[in-house]
């Protein structure tokens, strides 16, 4: 036993049923223990203080156990040079410990371009963090450099940083034979960037064995690089007997305008649309199918309405039509901008149904033209969608539409400013140095009013929007807030947050400008 643990053990025992005793020891360690022993303090000071002797010298003469595996062969000269300015160490080590994916993210592109690897130090941290979140892998291999790359030999659950990155190398056979769902998933994906055919042929077969979850999610799979040569497997789906299957071979299916698919869903709906003479001029009509269609089932169309189910039974099968027909068809059939198209389908008798598939096919597909119509006609149907909306649309009027939100007093900022951030990550664009200023602008004159219930989450908000801030006005980001708080209790201002992302950020922008050296 060793004396910390002998003397834990005494203290374990507690003080009443005798006073505590330090371990005897021999040498300096000793001589120091029997000092502390002879002197008049309490119980507890004593095993205080000598607990904290004993931990001392045991991290300071720790050796390591012997071992007679031959040492590795030692790295090879690093070829990128090393990020070692104490204050960008400094971020990084933020970085890699507490920060949003969108701050990591820019934090490695930075030390990518400027051809900087991470210091040894964080080497460890950063492993551990790409290992556990694998969507950072790709961002983070350039970082490692050749240490890190030889330190992830070093322990098994590091060995993906030892594999090239480049998505045109052939992927692991083991996850598709052995690993989870995802990684089965993630195993097709890489496979078709480089041998579709094989692919396709893995999947196929794998749906013939598969449970419906798991079919459901390796079909979605195909959302991010379909092909017309897809088509023969996804009309096999349309027959599938899991019900979630078969949605998603019919929405895939949808997307491939050349197939049969979708041309039988064209052909259904141009026979619902009609016209009638009007005075002097002919008027648009629509009809919902006066009976199933015969070959309905065939194309994954449900005869019977699902309980609780608001459409009645001809809107019911309209509407699954609808919702399988791009919104472009619409314009080109008719002639009609999707504005005109909005105003007359609600004049309609079959508007709940055509409404509902036209929102899951704008959903689906993103179509800016009439994404813009949906919004301007701010329909009851497509209030909760606003947000998804507004990031379908190209960027300077997807800003527009931002900046006339915050005009709206009501308009919760905490709840704008989180929107705009998942926007800017997810479509992959910056945000404009404009309304930057515009959304800051309004920050700190909220900030400066007496505090809103509503807006309990804007500290978090404005500490994620730092993120977005463009970079040539992180500067004048940092400047106007106001961060005294009222009361004597020491506690953070909504704006603390908020500037030091801001700090953190203006640091890894000046130590890693290319060509600058550390």
């Amino acid at each position: 036993m060793s004396a910390l643990a002998e003397l834990a053990a005494g203290v374990m025992l507690g003080s009443q049923r005798g006073s505590p005793r330090l371990p005897v020891a021999t040498g300096e360690v000793g001589e120091l223990l029997a000092t502390l022993s002879n002197s008049q303090d309490p119980a507890e000071a004593l095993v205080l203080r000598g607990a904290g002797v004993l931990a001392a010298c045991s991290a300071a003469g720790y050796e390591p156990p012997a071992s007679t595996k031959p040492l590795p062969a030692p790295c090879e000269p690093e070829t990128l040079q090393v990020a070692d300015d104490p204050a960008l160490v400094a971020a990084l080590g933020l970085v890699l410990r507490d920060a949003t994916p969108l701050l990591r993210r820019e934090a490695l592109g930075l030390l990518k371009v400027a051809r900087r690897c991470l210091p040894p130090r964080l080497l460890p941290s950063a492993l551990d963090l790409a290992t556990s979140q694998p969507e950072l892998r790709e961002s983070m291999h350039p970082a490692l450099g050749l240490r890190g790359r030889w330190l992830s030999r070093q322990r098994p659950e590091w060995s993906w940083a030892d594999e090239p990155p480049d998505s045109s190398e052939a992927p692991n056979a083991d996850h598709w034979d052995h690993g989870a769902p995802e990684q089965r998933r993630r195993y097709l994906e890489r496979l078709r960037a480089i041998d579709p055919a094989r692919a396709r042929s893995l999947l196929a077969e794998a749906l013939e064995q598969a449970d419906a979850r798991e079919r459901a999610n390796l079909l979605s799979s195909l959302e991010g690089s379909l092909e017309r040569a897809d088509e023969p497997l996804l009309e096999k789906r349309l027959a599938d007997r899991g019900k979630e299957v078969r949605q998603i071979a019919g929405n895939l299916l949808a997307r491939l305008p050349e197939s049969g698919y979708a041309r039988r869903m064209r052909e259904r709906l141009a026979s619902c649309l009609g016209s009638q003479r009007k005075l002097l001029s002919r008027t648009l009509t629509l009809e919902a199918p006066p009976a199933f269609p015969v070959d309905g089932k065939a194309d994954a169309i449900e005869e019977a309405r699902a309980k609780g189910e608001s459409l009645g039974d001809r809107a019911w099968w309209l509407y699954q039509i609808a919702r399988a027909v791009p919104l472009a068809w619409w314009t080109e059939k008719t002639g009609l901008a999707p504005a005109d198209l909005l105003r007359w389908v609600r004049g309609t008798d079959w508007a709940d149904a055509v409404l509902r598939g036209w929102r899951e096919v704008q959903l689906r597909d993103g179509d800016p033209l009439w994404a813009a119509a949906f919004l301007s006609a701010g329909l009851k149907e497509f209030a909760p969608d606003t947000g998804a909306l507004i990031a379908q649309m190209p960027r300077v009027q997807r800003e527009a539409h931002w900046l006339r939100l915050l005009q709206n007093e009501k308009q919760v900022l905490a709840e704008l400013l989180a929107h705009v951030v998942r926007v800017v990550q997810a479509r992959n664009e910056g945000l404009s140095a404009e309304c930057a200023r515009r959304l800051l602008a309004e920050a700190r004159k909220r900030l400066a009013k007496e505090p809103d219930p509503r807006e309990y989450g804007l500290r978090q908000s404005l500490a994620e929007f730092a993120g977005v801030v463009p970079p040539e006005i992180l500067g004048e980001a940092a400047t106007g807030w106001s961060t005294q708080v009222e009361g004597d209790r020491p506690q953070q201002s909504p704006a603390d947050s908020f500037l030091a992302v801001i700090a953190l950020r203006q640091t890894l922008h000046r130590t890693l400008q290319p060509g600058k050296s550390s």
